[in-house]
């Protein structure tokens, strides 16, 4: 009889997205940011529905604050795909894709 093995590895993202945020003002959720310890390189683009680039960063604070040049974008989802590398010494660089409402 022949067998076989298989490792299965999950496909869970070592940093957790939030999928919506409240740039009110008030102090609170009023950035988009990831969540998680262990990265060592990270670059996060986000765009608005017509696939316009409206954010990017190489670090993960402050985070979005919900503005285009310093104006406020509309209530909506936008799209995020980020790229980073965490200090698991696995060398594999994550990708996340995925989107964010803002509520005002």
């Amino acid at each position: 009889a022949a067998g076989d093995t298989i490792s299965i590895k999950p496909c869970v993202s070592p940093l957790w997205f939030p999928n919506v945020f409240t740039p009110n003002g008030d102090g609170l959720n009023d950035t988009f940011h990831p969540v998680g310890l262990g990265v060592i390189s990270y670059n996060i683009l986000i765009y608005d529905r017509w696939g316009r680039k409206i954010y990017e960063s190489d670090t993960m604070e402050p985070g979005w604050d919900g503005t285009l040049n310093g104006a406020p974008c509309s209530d909506g989802v936008y799209v995020f795909i980020a790229t980073y590398q965490m200090d698991d010494s696995s060398g594999e660089t994550y990708k996340a894709k995925g989107s964010v409402t803002v509520l005002r």
